[in-house]
């Protein structure tokens, strides 16, 4: 039996199974995408980890 090729699968609690999609202009994609290359993350990773930050912040600010 040959042996299976490409990544293996991921665990069920690893997984992300939601897309959120949502616009933006070419010069704002841009400006995404070099501040994720200079962050060393890809795209997803670093809108994922930005956008979680701001929302910790405001539901931070919301209870005080």
């Amino acid at each position: 039996m040959a042996k299976r090729m490409g990544r293996p699968p991921k665990l069920p609690e690893e997984r992300k199974g939601i897309l959120i999609a949502f616009r933006t202009g070419d010069a704002e994609k841009a400006d995404y995408e070099r501040a994720a290359e200079a962050s060393g993350v890809g795209l997803s990773d670093w809108i994922r980890e930005r956008l979680k930050r701001a929302t910790q912040r405001e539901l931070r600010e919301q209870r005080q």
